[in-house]
C-alpha cells in the first residue's frame, strides 16, 4: 500500500502503527541549519530548529521517535552524507549515503545502480539483524520546542492552550505523548499559514 497526498496529520509516518515490524527511511535530508547538508530543512522553510526534550531533531529524528513510541524500530535510513551521520549519531541505525552536498543546493550524487545495490545490501543486513533492532523512544511528557524564521507565527501559535512563547521566534508545547507532539508539530509548521 502507498499513502498519497500532503494533507496528513502524521506526514511521512501516516499509517505507521504497532502492526509493523520495522521501518526504513529512504531519501532523507539533514535538519534545518545544518552546514554541509543538502536541502537542509525541517518540515518547511519557516522552521529554524526543532527540539524534543532538549534534543535537536530533523524530520528523520521526529519520525524515528514517533515510530519508537509505536514499538517500531527504524532499521535503516538513507540520504545525503550529513544526514547519514546525524541520524546514525541519534539512533545508532545503519545508514546509506546516496549523495554528498557541494553546498546547500547542489550535491554530488552516486549512480542509481550503486545506490540501489547499497540499499539492497543494507536492507538485507538490517532485516537479518531485526532481533537486535533498538527503539528510539522518549518516556513521559515531551516538551516540543520550535524556532521559526518570523515573529508572526509564534505570536499566532500563542493562542493555542498550553503553548508558551519562549522568545520572539520560539514556542514550547508540553505534549503527553509523541503522537500528540507530532500532530502539534505538523500543525505548527504545515497547517498554520501566514
Amino acid at each position: 500500500e502507498y499513502i498519497q497526498g500532503s494533507i496528513k496529520t502524521y506526514g511521512m509516518v501516516e499509517g505507521l502503527d504497532e502492526s509493523f515490524d520495522a521501518a526504513i527511511f529512504i531519501g532523507y535530508h539533514t535538519r534545518a541549519g545544518t552546514a554541509g547538508g543538502f536541502l537542509a530543512h525541517t518540515g518547511s522553510g519557516s522552521v529554524k530548529g526543532l527540539w524534543l526534550n532538549g534534543v535537536e531533531v530533523g524530520e528523520g529524528g521526529m519520525n524515528a521517535y514517533f515510530a519508537g513510541e509505536k514499538g517500531v524500530p527504524v532499521i535503516m535510513a538513507s540520504g545525503d552524507e550529513a544526514f547519514a551521520q546525524q541520524f546514525a549519531e541519534l539512533t545508532g541505525t545503519r545508514t546509506v549515503t546516496t549523495k554528498t552536498a557541494i553546498n546547500s543546493n547542489s550535491a554530488r550524487l552516486l549512480h542509481p545502480d550503486v545506490v540501489n545495490e547499497r540499499l539492497r545490501e543494507a536492507t538485507l543486513a538490517a532485516l537479518a539483524d531485526l532481533d537486535n533492532a533498538e527503539l528510539l523512544a522518549m518516556d513521559g511528557p515531551i516538551e516540543v520546542r520550535m524556532r521559526f524564521a518570523s515573529l508572526t507565527r509564534p505570536m499566532i501559535l500563542g493562542a493555542i492552550p498550553g503553548m508558551e512563547r519562549v522568545d520572539g521566534f520560539t514556542v514550547s508545547y508540553p505534549a503527553q505523548t509523541m503522537t500528540e507532539a507530532y500532530g502539534m508539530i505538523r500543525l505548527m509548521y504545515r497547517f498554520i499559514r501566514l
